[in-house]
């Protein structure tokens, strides 16, 4: 009977034979690519509407714009439309200022419980939109904190379970460039915060009827510190229809609320504009509170 006798294998031949094995895989992997070239459809653009009026008295604004197909960097605007709003006794005309850019003239403001409807004639087309223009309810001013080494405010982008939806804007400015030490926390700043040396800063955020699960774990809060005595600070509310508030939750679900185990299934982003068009038209009530940081 013969005895069997194990053969050690150096180390350094192991180690070799590993990296001949790596290297092997790798040439494999590489020789194996193969480049294809997607065929994109294209398709016919869609007018693309971003508009909104308010019980302010100013001029109104509506953008419109077009769909593009995919791999293009810009969308063109939709120039020389008719484009009106109107009430029920009453019928703006608007001026196109800039390229897709449409006003009304500074005199009108919305009022609540009216319905508005807005009309565009553009490249042999005609579409409308219309939205309620409902109700805000009267708020307590943003609570700025004592922090270090001035007064800070606790920002959040999505704010859930509250009574109703709305819209939110504030401004921190000051007569005179803000100082250099208004900073963000280290997250860094969030969507919907913008900073002008000039102006302060531009917070936007909306509050939710309800919870959210795909979006409540996408934003933290972020502090923003070094607001002082002299900081004017404005704070507007706006209020949202029903279906104004569902485009908006519809963008956010396609949007900012996704990456996350909780994400939706895709879907298309609602419209109230007529006629194949996308994007939205809406009324909202605003109240505006001001003050001085201490």
């Amino acid at each position: 009977m013969m005895n069997a006798k194990a053969t050690n294998i150096p180390l350094r031949i192991c180690k070799l034979i590993i990296k001949l094995c790596f290297i092997f895989i790798v040439f494999i992997t590489l020789a194996c690519q193969e480049i294809v070239d997607l065929e994109v459809e294209t398709s016919a653009p869609l007018l693309v509407v971003d508009g909104l009026i308010t019980t302010e008295r100013k001029q109104h604004e509506v953008r419109l714009g077009q769909t593009a197909d995919y791999g293009l960097k810009e969308y063109p605007p939709a120039t020389n439309a008719f484009v009106t709003i109107s009430d029920e006794n009453n019928t703006f005309q608007m001026s196109e200022i800039s390229d897709g850019v449409y006003i009304t003239d500074d005199s009108i403001a919305g009022e609540v419980g009216k319905v508005y409807t807005l009309r565009i004639a553009w490249s042999g087309n005609v579409y409308q939109a219309m939205d309620t223009l409902p109700e805000v309810t009267d708020f307590e001013p943003i609570f700025f904190g004592e922090g270090f080494p001035n007064e800070d405010f606790e920002f959040r982008r999505h704010q859930f379970g509250f009574s109703e939806a709305n819209r939110w804007e504030q401004w921190v400015t000051r007569t005179e460039p803000l100082p250099g030490n208004v900073n963000p926390s280290s997250l860094g700043q969030q969507i919907g915060v913008s900073f002008d040396i000039d102006n302060g800063y531009v917070f936007n955020w909306f509050t939710h009827p309800k919870i959210e699960v795909s979006g409540v774990f996408q934003f933290e809060e972020t502090h923003f510190y070094g607001f002082r005595g002299g900081n004017r600070v404005a704070q507007r509310k706006f209020s949202l229809s029903d279906q104004h508030y569902a485009f908006w939750r519809t963008v956010f679900l396609e949007t900012e609320w996704r990456g996350s185990l909780f994400d939706t299934e895709p879907t298309n982003v609602i419209t109230n504009v007529s006629n194949g068009a996308v994007g939205f038209f809406g009324a909202s009530a605003v109240i505006e509170k001001t003050w001085m940081l201490n």
